[in-house]
């Protein structure tokens, strides 16, 4: 198990690494900045949340049956006993978004104070919403712009990519007559005080928990405790395993709808005021969501950021073009207009028979256009007893395998414009 403590001071320990404010930015600085008051419980919340994703970002897995990963973190902190109320659920959160094993500890950091030095106004109107970069948040925004106030959260790391992204979409929405504020928090590690590796893991799962922490405290302090909108659409939501390889640890549920319920509680225990998380698109497909920009502004599609590897691509080229997001990107713009993202490749002009067996986007095209074939031709008994992921509490079932079905009907109509995709979805 790779242990981490996490404190306001560095922790020097060799059993363990120690993240502190040596070694960590948490969003400290922006939130100071934005409302002139960082509450010590506050401070608890971000050092848990940026704690969490370091140490996430710093244990890299493994192949196959080493995947799994074994996580211990500490924390030292001013209200230690609110975080211990909610250590079983925090620790189910991390397990439904990351599927390892999370050990949580909470002690109390004798040097911090108790002292709470703000309260946060109540019952105003207004929306507080995740603002990624991608389309599905540009969506909500445009949706809400007519329904202000509106404050737009956002998050970014050291991936210029991203924050460029954001960027630009605020603009634009200015230029469409939004008014309100942009938030924006940098939070991130670095190797310094014995964090070795940061980085070393690249799936980031825990960062929808991160960027939930930042949009509950801005919105709080706006007294937006009744909306926080996470804009995903349900296919990605959702995200039912592409093939028997991709279940479990294999698929990411960062914004599947158990994981924002039990988000939604451990905020609730921790901050003790009511907060409502809400994913306005979660029986929405991608093409519908892509549908709402489109017909508000289409040139604000192509500022936009989709791709998982947007980070680590050339300077010439913004998608890498063979990531699920990107093949569910250029799926959904094309039901609307042509799509002139700059994709490193355009996986699905290829030849798929001709790519090699462990090609990238030849697995994601393969393995995409089984559930794609799947929601087209099983009936609903056997759509729902191969895809069981269905049936949960936190699902309504019936829009949820229209939804599938509606999108399998999208899919189908652009992927069948390549030859090569058409042969594997007759």
């Amino acid at each position: 198990m790779k242990r981490y403590r996490v404190s306001r001071q560095p922790l020097r320990c060799y059993s363990e690494v120690g993240l502190s404010y040596a070694n960590l930015y948490t969003g400290k600085k922006e939130l100071v900045e934005y409302f002139d008051d960082l509450d010590s419980l506050e401070e608890d919340l971000l050092l848990v949340a940026a704690g969490i994703f370091a140490a996430d970002r710093a244990t890299a897995r493994r192949e196959r049956e080493d995947f799994h990963r074994e996580i211990g973190v500490s924390f030292f902190l001013a209200h230690p006993e609110r975080f211990e109320r909610a250590k079983e659920r925090l620790e189910s959160v991390l397990h439904l978004l990351t599927h390892d094993s999370w050990q949580l500890a909470f002690a109390a950091d004798p040097d911090a104070s108790r002292e709470r030095s703000s309260s946060w106004p109540r019952e105003r109107e207004g929306t507080t919403l995740l603002f990624s970069g991608g389309i599905d948040s540009l969506a909500a925004a445009v949706q809400r712009l007519e329904q202000p106030p509106l404050q737009l959260v956002s998050h970014h790391t050291r991936n210029t990519r991203t924050r460029a992204a954001q960027t630009s979409l605020v603009e634009g929405l200015r230029s469409h007559g939004f008014e309100g504020p942009h938030r924006s928090y940098f939070v991130s590690a670095r190797d310094r005080m014995g964090l070795v590796g940061h980085g070393a893991e690249g799936s980031q799962r825990t960062r929808s928990f991160l960027f939930l922490v930042l949009g509950a405290i801005s919105a709080l302090h706006e007294g937006h405790d009744e909306l926080l909108w996470i804009a995903e659409n349900g296919i990605l939501a959702i995200h039912l395993p592409l093939s028997a390889a991709r279940v479990g640890a294999f698929s990411t549920h960062t914004a599947h709808p158990q994981v924002v319920a039990e988000i939604e509680s451990f905020l609730g225990i921790v901050c003790e005021r009511k907060l409502t998380i809400t994913n306005p698109f979660l029986y929405h497909t991608k093409g519908e969501v892509t549908g709402i920009v489109a017909d508000f502004d289409p040139e604000l599609l192509f500022r936009s950021e989709s791709c998982w590897m947007g980070a680590r691509l050339p300077p010439e080229t913004s998608h890498c073009g063979e990531c699920i997001p990107c093949v569910h990107r250029h799926i959904a713009i094309e039901q609307h207009l042509k799509d002139r993202t700059g994709y490193r490749r355009r996986a699905w002009e290829e030849d798929v028979g001709k790519l090699l067996f462990d090609d990238e986007g030849r697995r994601n095209l393969v393995e995409l256009t089984e559930l794609i074939a799947g929601m087209r031709d099983y009936d609903d008994e056997t759509a729902i007893s191969t895809y069981i992921e269905l049936v949960n509490p936190y699902l309504d079932l019936k829009p949820a395998l229209q939804l599938h079905r509606r999108f399998s009907a999208e899919a189908t109509g652009v992927l069948e414009r390549y030859p090569a995709i058409a042969r594997l979805l007759a």
